[in-house]
């Protein structure tokens, strides 16, 4: 069976992360000749915490553009620096977060875009609070403000993880009452949850991962609305029902 079918059944099985990996670790040379296997090997190094590594094989691997419409390793792209651009605000190395956020923004040639996929535009208000959040760490008030303003520029349409974080861009803007709003309408959203990046390829999502989705835009809705415990409660049940799901992990992991 090919590695990518196996992988898809192990996600549909909703097997750990960290028991997937090591089956790409251990067929490296010839995960490295399959652009759908690489694309999940990617993935999983992502998710598993493995940023560096990820990044290294998309910026040295080209991919193959006729597979563009298969594969969301552009995405990827986009989530592995961010990522890393959280970690190294974190620690004060706002610099090279900065470098990480406007390299989130620009796809390199060497990765296919996926039909449906929305770019840069579609985590716009993502990229800028966390842009602002380096600027303000850095020292220049000005310039976040600048940021937040632009995260909150145009209203997010619907329920996605885009609305919590122009709630965020909101709060550092002063506008609370705009940013409480947002959280609610993430708690109080339809189920199940048709809002966020769709599946490879555009397709529709899983129902179970629009399950799992329902569950992450309410943990966000409740970590804005200050309710920490709700929040942990909603992020646990998404990751529980699939654990691909990047977005649950990382602000899960952040809560423990």
């Amino acid at each position: 069976m090919h590695f990518t079918e196996l992988d898809e059944l192990y996600e549909q099985a909703g097997t750990a992360l960290e028991k997937r990996l090591p089956l790409f670790q251990q067929n490296a040379a010839v995960i490295a000749r399959r652009d759908d296997a690489l694309n999940r090997a990617v993935a999983l190094q992502i998710a598993t915490g493995q940023i560096d590594e990820a990044i290294r094989t998309m910026t040295t691997h080209s991919f193959a553009v006729a597979e563009g419409a298969n594969l969301n390793v552009a995405e990827h792209w986009t989530d592995a620096h961010i990522l890393r651009a959280q970690t190294e605000i974190s620690t004060k190395r706002y610099k090279e977060a900065l470098a990480d956020l406007q390299a989130a923004a620009i796809i390199p040639a060497n990765l296919p875009l996926a039909s449906g996929f929305g770019g840069a535009n579609a985590r716009t208000a993502e990229l800028a609070y966390w842009t602002g959040l380096a600027q303000e760490g850095a020292g220049d008030a000005r310039q976040a403000a600048e940021s937040w303003k632009r995260a909150v520029t145009p209203p997010v349409a619907g329920s996605s993880a885009q609305a919590y974080y122009q709630g965020l861009a909101f709060q550092k803007l002063g506008q609370p009452e705009k940013a409480q709003a947002l959280f609610q309408g993430l708690v109080n959203q339809p189920t199940p949850a048709t809002g966020g990046r769709g599946g490879r390829g555009g397709r529709a999502l899983s129902p179970r991962v629009r399950t799992a989705t329902t569950h992450y835009l309410a943990g966000l809705g409740y970590l804005g609305l200050k309710d920490t415990a709700q929040a942990k409660a909603e992020l646990t049940q998404a990751v529980q029902i699939s654990p691909d799901l990047l977005g649950a992990r990382t602000v899960l992991a952040a809560l423990r």
